[in-house]
């Protein structure tokens, strides 16, 4: 039997690529135990799976994505003729909206494991029609006289450990845009479910208490990812809300440090500020967790409270960005604009928050609210426009809904207007880039490859030549992901272990990827580095532009110009270098620069700062500022000269 699995997905966007369908994966490993059935294909593009010519198909979809399920759902229908079971959070969150005459044979809710397995029992005991449904938990359908069935809701599986280990080797799929297969990366459960209940997420309807894995399966998984996915270096956890309970965390931290694997991988994981607390945070840096993820949602007291419930509270926020900060821990944190009851003076409060915070934030993600079904907003937006999903239609749900040129058809907020809301977000959008506004998430995209592929470019005559690249780069994961460049050349030394030691590539050029804006001691590392690696290879370097204009506007104004595209987050400003400072350093490390390759930064959107500022420093006598100032990074190219001066 061949089944394959619709994963529809907005692939052009980077976050479909990186997070793959891991829920698919439990199912998958679930079927082959139990029933044999070993070929299984998960394929985000639908003339990937009308290809494959399966017996069966599964579609796992999001509300957002259900257009596009529902057209695929069509094509499979249409050309094979086979059964198409949907299912997914839509389906989880109101499996009683299941289309009469849709293209689906029937629905699934709630946990999929069991339930797939005695739906594929029935295809392959050629027991397909509705009357050997009905026996079947967590199931909707139409029976033979056309009236929906909806059977219980399956139990949910008390003891997780019982599943099987996931089938990670399904997490790829080929890639339309970049017109090659891609794999996603490995993340892990530890816990199912969520004990609260935000009046936003389709979770606080339908989940309970957490269940856990154990403390075993946990390293057991980890394990698998070390040994079967090597070039991994970060873990993403899925669970909902990784910290709910301190004794659990205390038991996996111990787990994880008395096995090596914090000496191996990295974590990111979502966390409640409410949990969160000193104590937390430093088992979470003893997990060697990298990165933390925070729904604030809002700098409004009034407003948390409608969107969370009367127990959250506004201080926790600014404590636990406190505690990180102190601890140095990468954080990220999530907003919701356009409540009904927001005022402009809340969304204000928010604006402020995220300004005071923006040095911690790696990026603030401020998405407009949207009436999911099954939500509780859905249910307030229902009551104050009568809409039904029949008279928005599911396309409204797509990811348009977030591009304010598409409009926002889901206002119903009791304090300002729309053109006011337009407005105010367009103001957020000016903390960019560490606010992760969604319109500009594919230009931003576009921004990035183009910045990558002219990097890549300096490199190719080193790679061209089949020369190994030992890249030294900030974080565990490479800025390239070499995979886009069809290449395993490159060995990769990461900043943010400093457990991990320099690895041993003899006869590689050296590749200092953005990282000397990191260091305390730039030079002192430099000279490590070099001293370690004595390979007479090229040295390569790029670094961010300190006298790149938009960098100066965001140190006097604190808001970076629009149409620029800027240094991360995590580079301060007034730590960068000037070429010529740069020069000087790199002297003194012993090596002679040979090539310099700038990298100009267009403006779409000229400020009257940027307009202003250049003949003021043509005025003052400063050439370097005024030829520089367009300049956003430079690459350039090193040879060693076998002596060190003093930057005196």
């Amino acid at each position: 039997m061949k089944l394959v699995f619709y994963y529809p997905c907005e692939f052009a966007h980077a976050h479909a690529t990186i997070h793959g369908p891991m829920g698919l994966t439990y199912i998958a490993a679930h079927l082959q135990k139990e029933l044999g059935v070993e070929d299984i294909k998960i394929e985000v593009d639908i003339d990937r799976v009308i290809a494959h010519k399966p017996d069966l198909v599964g579609v796992s979809s999001y509300t957002q994505t259900y257009p596009k399920a529902l057209a695929g759902a069509w094509r499979v229908k249409k050309e094979l003729g086979v059964p198409v079971i949907l299912g997914g959070p839509h389906m989880n969150a109101m499996p009683e909206l299941f289309p009469e005459k849709g293209p689906f044979d029937l629905g699934a809710y709630g946990e999929g494991e069991h339930t797939s397995v005695e739906l594929v029992r029935r295809f392959l005991q050629d027991r397909w029609e509705p009357t050997q449904f009905k026996d079947i938990p967590g199931l909707v359908f139409y029976d033979e006289t056309h009236q929906l069935v909806k059977t219980p809701r399956a139990a949910d599986i008390e003891d997780l450990d019982s599943l099987c280990l996931p089938r990670r080797e399904l997490l790829e799929a080929w890639f339309p845009n970049h017109g090659k297969i891609g794999q996603w990366r490995q993340g892990l459960y530890t816990s199912r479910d969520c004990p609260f209940r935000c009046r936003f997420c389709i979770h606080s309807v339908i989940q309970g208490m957490p269940r856990y894995h154990s403390v075993e399966r946990v390293i057991s998984e980890l394990e698998q990812i070390i040994r079967e996915y090597p070039q991994q270096k970060i873990v993403t956890i899925y669970d909902d809300i990784f910290v709910v309970s301190k004794k659990r965390l205390i038991e996996l931290v111990e787990g994880i440090r008395a096995a090596g694997i914090h000496k191996r991988l990295g974590f990111v994981a979502m966390i409640k500020t409410s949990t969160f607390n000193a104590e937390i945070a430093f088992l979470l840096k003893d997990m060697n967790v990298k990165l933390i993820s925070f729904g604030f949602e809002t700098g409004s007291a009034e407003v948390l409270k409608y969107l969370k419930g009367r127990g959250a509270r506004l201080s926790q926020h600014q404590e636990a960005l406190d505690i990180c900060r102190n601890l140095n821990l990468r954080t990220t944190g999530y907003f919701i604009m356009g409540s009904p009851i927001e005022s402009s003076q809340d969304l204000a409060k928010t604006y402020w928050f995220i300004r005071h915070n923006i040095l911690q934030l790696h990026t603030a993600g401020m998405f407009c609210l949207i009436p999911f079904p099954g939500t509780r907003f859905w249910e307030d937006y229902r009551e104050v426009t009568g809409h039904t999903p029949d008279t928005l239609g599911w396309e409204v749900f797509d990811h348009k809904f977030m591009d304010w040129d598409e409009g926002y058809p889901f206002f119903i907020n009791q304090h300002y207007t729309p053109e006011f809301l337009n407005s105010a977000y367009r103001q957020f959008a000016k903390l960019r880039p560490r606010l992760a506004s969604a319109p500009h998430w594919e230009r931003e995209e576009e921004r990035v490859m183009g910045y990558k592929r002219a990097l890549y470019q300096y490199l190719q005559p080193v790679l061209a030549a089949n020369q190994s690249l030992l890249e030294v780069a900030p974080f565990a994961n490479s800025y390239f992901e070499w995979s886009m460049f069809d290449t395993d050349q490159v060995k990769l030394f990461a900043l943010n272990d400093p457990e991990s030691l320099l690895p041993e590539v003899p006869g590689a050029a050296l590749y200092f990827n953005h990282c000397l804006e990191l260091k305390p001691d730039p030079l002192s590392f430099l000279r490590e580095v070099l001293s370690q690696h004595p390979s007479q290879a090229p040295v390569y370097l790029s670094f961010y532009n300190a006298l790149f204009l938009p960098l100066l506007q965001r140190l006097l104004s604190g808001e970076t110009p629009e149409g620029f595209f800027e240094p991360p987050y995590w580079l301060n400003p007034a730590k960068l270098f000037s070429l010529a400072q740069m020069q000087n350093l790199l002297r003194a490390a012993g090596l002679e620069i040979l090539e310099v390759y700038r990298n100009p930064q267009p403006v779409e959107n000229q400020s009257e700062f940027s307009r202003l500022v250049p003949p003021l420093l043509e005025q003052m006598a400063h050439p370097d500022l005024a030829r520089e100032f367009k300049i956003y990074s430079y690459f350039l190219i090193l040879k060693r000269v076998g002596m060190s001066l003093s930057l005196a």
